[in-house]
């Protein structure tokens, strides 16, 4: 009679695992020690048998593991627990990480931005997602966003010693082999994106940039030469006309002041040589460009370089223009701290580009930075124009975000919210064909909903039946957004537009920004062909 309750319970306990997922792995013990030996932390001995821990359910996908109460994902055919690292740990919903009922049936996707410089944009991003889960998600498919923050380890709360760019490889990595997001909303900086491109090449997910403006990294981002197709769609996007049009704008101005001779500071860095490259090639007969002076992205010695450029600088004549480029405004306000230092410093104007253009560069800068004020002229791409979808998203940022600052006056917010909605109906797309969540299907996806030839629909929910009708009968669509017109050329998945708006600012001066004190003033705006 022993005998057969033994194996009465073999039986039941092997059951029991076998339709649930779990191994069918059953042990006899006398205590938790042997339990936690043999299975692990978290397995212990219950009924004279070793439980089985989160770690040992099989699994084939992250879908599987989804119901365990602790973080895990599928690794090896097993769900392993996770440590959630502290630069990803804002997610919407935001208990996804802790709280299994949560994250079940949601498809992730990742954001990497810096939580400094790009709040609003971060915030823009997730009012998307938390305006689709007020209706039940799309086509009965709920989504998660999981943020994470490429903020340099000392402007990040001290989590690590990470550079912009590690952190921004660190972090992709993160989203792409562990959670296996099929698609990465930012960054911003094209440094950022440069690494996550890189970090995520292997799995070929699709980078979607609000911001990010070097020319090369649609290059970085193709394998080879061949024009893109649906068949063949590329991984990366960018809801931006790239810095092409920045370097146009910069020398209308230079030749606007009767400049003849520009000096160029510049960090070691993707954004700054892109930027320093397109300058030389499109500089006006007439004009010299002096040499140019170099200055670290990272380390200890980077304040020192970039005061020793701004001491060279600073004795070259009044009518020779500074052009000082780096990915960081924090860079910004050191080099015009150093050369408001100087006795004397001669040149009469400083161009700087967008990535200036963050309200803590005119409220942080010291009074021998604000100085210099009245010499500072910068490039941004233009805000977008006021209209009926721009008050929409307002309204939603502000309904989700309130007591925050208006998005409208970041420079990339609206680009932001526009670049999620894209990302979501390539989505609709992925659903509406019973696909599979890969990134080519997004990325096959986001082809369709971005087609030049299709009659605008306004991005939100508002025009949705009617994009479902449309995708359904594979005809083409295209959205308009908070931002402008959502028309990509197919061959190279590059906004298509026939001119840009450029605008040009200056920081304020005398008190600085508070309140409705605006931090930047709008010089002129130029439109510029379209690169």
């Amino acid at each position: 009679m022993a005998l057969l309750t033994r194996a009465l319970l073999f039986l039941a306990l092997a059951m029991a695992a076998a339709c649930s997922l779990q191994t069918t792995e059953i042990r006899r013990c006398s205590g938790d020690r042997e339990c936690a030996e043999t299975f692990g932390a978290g397995s212990q001995c219950q009924s004279g048998y070793c439980s089985v821990p989160d770690e040992r359910v099989r699994c084939s996908s992250n879908t599987d593991c989804a119901g365990l109460q602790v973080f895990s994902t599928c690794e090896d055919s097993f769900c392993r627990r996770v440590d959630v690292p502290p630069r990803c740990a804002l997610t919407y919903p935001a208990d996804f990480f802790t709280n299994a009922a949560s994250r079940q049936g949601r498809v992730v996707i990742g954001s990497v931005v810096s939580f400094l410089e790009n709040a609003e944009e971060r915030r823009s991003m997730e009012a998307v997602f938390r305006r689709v889960e007020e209706r039940n998600g799309i086509e009965d498919q709920r989504f998660a966003l999981v943020s994470c923050n490429h903020d340099p380890g000392g402007r990040a709360g001290g989590v690590d010693t990470l550079t912009e760019r590690q952190a921004a490889q660190v972090t992709a990595s993160f989203l792409t082999d562990t959670l296996r997001v099929p698609a990465i909303l930012g960054p911003l900086n094209s440094d950022a994106a440069e690494s996550v491109i890189e970090a995520t090449r292997a799995r070929g997910t699709v980078v979607v940039t609000p911001g990010a403006g070097s020319p090369s990294l649609a290059l970085l981002a193709r394998d080879g030469d061949a024009a893109l197709t649906d068949n063949r769609p590329g991984r990366f996007w960018r809801a931006v006309p790239d810095d092409r049009v920045q370097v146009d704008a910069l020398w209308s101005e230079l030749s606007d002041a009767g400049i003849t001779k520009l000096a160029i500071v510049m960090q070691e860095s993707s954004y700054a040589r892109d930027i320093e490259r397109v300058m030389r090639e499109r500089a006006p007969a007439g004009v010299e460009i002096l040499a140019t002076r170099f200055f670290p992205a990272t380390g200890a010695n980077v304040a020192a370089r970039i005061a020793d450029a701004a001491r060279a600088v600073g004795d070259e004549a009044a009518t020779v223009g500074v052009l000082f480029l780096s990915a960081s405004a924090a860079d910004a306000i050191t080099f015009l701290e150093s050369a408001g230092g100087q006795r004397r410093f001669r040149p009469q104007r400083i161009f700087l580009t967008d990535t200036a253009h963050r309200s803590f560069f005119v409220t942080e800068a010291g009074d021998a930075a604000a100085g210099l004020f009245p010499r500072v002229w910068g490039t941004r791409l233009a805000p977008p124009e006021r209209s009926r979808l721009l008050d929409e998203y307002v309204a939603a940022y502000a309904t989700f975000f309130p007591n925050t600052p208006d998005p409208s006056r970041a420079p990339l917010a609206a680009r932001s919210w526009d670049a999620a909605w894209l990302v979501l109906y390539g989505g609709l797309h992925v659903l509406v064909r019973g696909d599979e969540w890969t990134p080519r299907a997004i990325a096959q996806g986001m082809r369709r909903v971005t087609r030049p030839d299709a009659a605008p629909l306004s991005i939100g929910l508002g025009d949705y039946a009617e994009a479902r009708r449309r995708l359904v009968a594979e005809q083409p669509v295209v959205f308009r957004g908070a931002s402008g017109l959502l028309a990509f050329a197919p061959e190279v998945q590059e906004l298509a537009a026939d001119e840009v708006r450029v605008e040009i600012w200056r920081p304020s001066a005398g008190e600085g920004c508070s309140g409705e004190l605006p931090c930047f003033l709008t010089e002129r705006v130029l439109v510029t062909p379209a690169p």
